[in-house]
């Protein structure tokens, strides 16, 4: 059929909700019970019977959101065998389908009605399959085709934190941000990133880093042995931050590289921020236990996001004994809750100010 003769006054914008499993995160979202929807144009609805629905997908893998919300994930891991070796720390896509009416269709989606800070999709079929879209937030999206066609609708992405990432190129990448606070509040998404080196980071990845997540500063935590030179990085847009680490993360030859880690993550002016090791689970992980930690994030959280680096290839199983020797003197140190501690322990090991604490905090926390 040409493109002159397709009538576009008729045509329906289908959501097709390949990934309908329902999270067991509590979330006050509906879920579509519908393998799809289909929407006519705005043109022959109530503008009611298109703009106040809202779409749902969970982009966790079965495996991974089977992970996230078992009460005992160290042995689902055992139960299961993800120990490292394979390649399962990819999320699924969005994937969004419409009749074909056009040539060409340009999609838009923003978390702001006005869609200021778009992402946009040009694609010249019936499908789209967008990633990284950031979790439990609502976005508006438009679909606009031939001379005059608009069609809009929103759409979440349902799921317990993390938010797990698809940048071509580089494993084991997810946001630190999103988690629940015991106090009721969030930690903010968008904002810190931790996965392996990107050393193999496609441009297509290299383009989400920049344009879409709009990065502004890489930590590297591996050693000269491991960069080859101080600078080293693929990432030339990037404010490159070289704070080497040995593998035993608390070891005091480290101390300096968790204090300049930290101050980095107390300026503003750094975000967003990519900190990483070579394979983003021991170092990185150290880090980002410590980061959670201080934010609030509960015992169970911080140890999750550990062990989830099992799902990438990292050449091996990691269990909670992997870490026991670094989690045990912060455990011990002053204070009632892991958040207490974790200050105490920054603040007293490694002389971390508490005006930068509380500066990281104002950062991370929703208001």
């Amino acid at each position: 059929m040409s493109t002159s003769s397709k009538k576009y006054t008729l045509a329906t914008f289908s959501f097709f909700l390949l990934f309908s499993a329902t999270s067991s995160c509590t979330s006050n979202t509906p879920i579509s019970t519908q393998s799809s929807q289909e929407i006519t144009s705005i043109s022959q609805l109530p503008s009611a019977g298109f703009s106040s629905q809202t779409f749902v997908f969970n982009t966790h893998s079965d495996d991974q959101e089977a992970f996230l919300t078992s009460s005992d994930y160290q042995q689902w891991l055992i139960n299961h065998e993800v120990h490292g070796q394979g390649s399962n720390d990819r999320p699924k896509p969005v994937s969004l389908t419409w009749n074909d009416v056009s040539d060409h269709y340009r999609i838009t989606l923003s978390k702001n009605a006005d869609y200021s800070n778009p992402i946009v999709y040009e694609v010249s079929r019936d499908k789209v399959d967008i990633h990284n879209l950031e979790i439990n937030t609502p976005y508006h999206v438009k679909l606009e085709y031939g001379e005059s066609g608009i069609e809009e609708n929103m759409i979440t992405v349902q799921c317990c934190a993390p938010r797990i990432l698809y940048i071509t190129g580089v494993n084991n990448f997810r946001d630190e941000g999103g988690y629940p606070l015991e106090n009721g509040k969030f930690t903010k998404q968008g904002l810190i990133y931790r996965a392996a080196r990107p050393n193999s980071i496609s441009q297509k990845g290299m383009n989400v880093l920049y344009e879409e997540l709009k990065l502004k500063t890489e930590i590297d935590l591996q050693t000269i042995g491991e960069v080859g030179e101080e600078g080293f990085t693929r990432l030339t847009k990037l404010n490159y931050q070289f704070c080497p680490m040995s593998g035993v993360v608390n070891d005091s030859e480290n101390d300096d590289s968790v204090r300049k880690v930290f101050s980095i993550f107390s300026n503003q002016e750094n975000y967003p921020i990519y900190f990483h090791c070579a394979i983003g689970t021991d170092r990185t992980g150290y880090i980002g236990f410590l980061l959670n930690a201080l934010l609030g994030v509960s015992y169970d959280y911080c140890l999750k996001d550990y062990l989830l680096s099992n799902f990438a290839p990292i050449g091996g199983q990691r269990s909670l004994k992997d870490i026991n020797y670094y989690l045990d003197p912060l455990l011990a140190c002053e204070g009632n809750t892991l958040q207490e501690k974790c200050e105490s322990y920054l603040m007293e090991r490694y002389q971390i100010p508490l005006t930068q604490i509380e500066a990281i905090r104002s950062i991370m926390i929703q208001d």
